[in-house]
């Protein structure tokens, strides 16, 4: 194609383009491999599959011609004299003189199939009367069995005693009574030959169709009984070809007589070696494809590629800090739209990156000014609130008593004002465990042990971080607003525990006098939707009343956010609860 073909492609849209390409593309594709490969794999895999099924059903001919030898060696043993009279008669003591015969008899079985581990006699009963070599002994002997059964493969581990098996698997033969027969059939018990795998592994060996190709012979519960390899487990083997069943050519090919499956596994991949005529074939639609390919290629750079790499130059020019550029237009397709609007963007980002830089300085500013706010404004009302009520606590005892409370009192009131006025906000739980201490004290001096605390504080928490004077201000509003009114005292419970969930649960629970429902609503309205400082400068006497739980919730908010959580729940008469919940923190 000339420069007028050039310059008609960069007029088309980047779509049209792209379509082209793309059918070019599936076209090659088409020609050179679906149409040629599709046709040798349906050859190769009828091919293979009828080989296959040959030599399967000669395997088959020989299992069975192994089953029909050990079908008349198993009748010979059980209609035999000697294990017909053995076990014909009930009597120990004439068993007991058979057993050096009955030992012969069984060698003599286990001389003509090296496989026989161990042959196994039960009676009526399901009893063993007699065994000889290797094979667990079976507890549970069906005596309606009519014809001979095989089991499926065992591990040697299961055997009794000394065992070289390493897998094996039981014949189960019943033993009909040789009398009477044309009549009635009474069955005298069941033989058990203990048979060793491994010689199927022989059986089953045959030419092998590919290289990788496997045979495996399954039991009834689709156990690998012995395969063409010889390997003593082969498990894992016929694992891999079940997980990659797409990859390989499998046949199955039942085997009445035991109700065993023999398994074909072909690899597909090496069923498409031989591919020199179709090699051909795809060798020349691959030139014609890869020529079509380089002019297809060509036409896309001009219009696509080489405009777009224009443009990734030219924002890569931007971010190393030419945000002033602006991208020259060339194009007059889909090429110069994207580049006009890129324009566009730039001026657009200069101006809102202009506003952004305002607003943001504004906003940091004003956040400072506030949080400032309200940590000094929340700092300064605990302290004094809870000063207060220790200072009028004190001055009651010193007028009542002339003892040494006053000297506990103050050495505990001091270290309280010690912890409250520490730098940090957050410190180990054990800490604010020892001022909850320390107030509880005061308390128990104050009211005479009238108010009874519990602490259960799991120790696993105890070097985990927390907000300092969370507990306390609850403790405090729990003592003098709930307990204090009863005349009969009241018992306090503080629990500090984690969850699974890496969170801290605070709980503090009194059977005080509780608070109303509609002061409670309100309440946790405030919590939820007030203004710290409209709390502190509330004059009513709710609102003191509360001061510590709202200082407490806020707090809260302002360091953990929505992670913590506050809930409080009282009832009349009753008490009231305050549960707070936060994330574990090491800071």
């Amino acid at each position: 194609m000339g420069y007028t073909s050039m310059k008609a492609l960069n007029h088309l849209s980047l779509k049209n383009q792209a379509l082209l390409f793309v059918l070019i593309f599936f076209v090659i594709l088409i020609l050179s491999y679906v149409i040629p490969f599709n046709i040798y794999k349906s050859t190769m895999e009828e091919r293979t599959s009828y080989a296959s099924n040959r030599m399967m059903i000669q395997i088959k001919d020989n299992i069975s011609g192994f089953y029909s030898d050990m079908d008349g060696i198993a009748s010979s043993l059980v209609y035999g004299p000697t294990v017909q009279r053995y076990m014909a008669t009930d009597n120990r003591l004439a068993q007991m003189d058979m057993e050096e015969e009955l030992r012969r008899v069984f060698v003599n079985t286990i001389i003509m199939k090296s496989n026989i581990k161990g042959i196994q006699l039960y009676d009526k009963q399901g009893m063993l009367t007699a065994k000889i070599g290797e094979g667990p002994v079976e507890t549970a002997i069906s005596q309606s069995l009519d014809h001979t059964e095989y089991s499926g493969v065992m591990e040697g581990t299961n055997a009794v005693g000394p065992s070289s098996l390493h897998h094996y698997y039981m014949i189960y033969v019943p033993v009909f009574s040789t009398e009477n027969i044309g009549t009635f059939r009474e069955q005298l018990g069941t033989c058990i030959l203990i048979m060793d795998t491994r010689n199927y592994s022989n059986i089953v060996t045959a030419l092998r169709i590919t290289p990788n190709s496997r045979f495996f012979l399954l039991d009834k519960s689709r156990k690998v009984i012995a395969d063409d390899s010889g390997k003593a487990d082969v498990s894992d083997d016929l694992k891999i070809v079940k997980s990659k069943s797409d990859d390989y050519l499998l046949q199955e090919l039942p085997l009445d007589a035991s109700g065993w499956t023999l398994v074909s596994a072909i690899p597909k991949h090496e069923l498409w070696k031989d591919l020199n005529t179709i090699k051909r074939i795809t060798a020349a639609v691959d030139i014609i494809a890869i020529i079509l390919l380089v002019l297809a290629m060509s036409f896309f750079s001009s219009s696509v590629l080489r405009p777009i790499k224009s443009i990734i130059d030219f924002m890569k020019s931007i971010s190393r800090g030419g945000i002033n550029k602006r991208y020259e237009i060339t194009y007059n397709n889909e090429i110069g739209v994207l580049a006009t609007s890129m324009n566009n963007m730039l001026d657009e980002i200069d101006r809102l990156g202009l506003e952004i830089h305002i607003e943001r300085e504004r906003l940091y500013q004003l956040e400072l000014v506030r949080k400032q706010t309200e940590i000094s404004a929340l700092q300064s009302q605990i302290n004094p609130h809870f000063l207060y009520n220790t200072l009028e606590c004190v001055r009651a005892i010193a007028i009542s008593y002339k003892a040494k409370e006053i000297i506990d009192i103050s050495a505990a009131m001091s270290g309280l004002f010690h912890y409250s006025i520490k730098a940090e906000d957050f410190v180990d739980i054990r800490e604010e465990v020892r001022c909850i201490e320390q107030y509880l004290n005061i308390v128990h001096i104050r009211f005479a042990g009238r108010i009874q605390a519990k602490l259960d504080i799991d120790e696993r928490i105890v070097r985990d971080k927390t907000l300092k004077m969370i507990v306390q201000p609850i403790v405090e509003n729990a003592v003098f607003h709930g307990l204090e009114q009863k005349i009969e005292g009241g018992l306090l419970h503080i629990r500090m525990y984690p969850d699974k969930a890496n969170n801290i649960h605070y709980e503090v629970r009194d059977n005080g006098v509780g608070i109303e429902k509609k002061r409670l609503d309100s309440l946790r309205d405030n919590f939820q939707n007030g203004d710290l400082l409209t709390f502190n400068s509330a004059g009513s006497q709710p609102g003191r009343t509360s001061i510590g739980l709202k200082n407490v919730y806020h707090r809260l908010k302002l360091f953990y956010g929505a992670a913590a959580t506050m809930a409080i729940d009282s009832m009349p008469g009753e008490g009231t609860s305050v549960h707070i919940v936060f994330p574990k923190t090491k800071q």
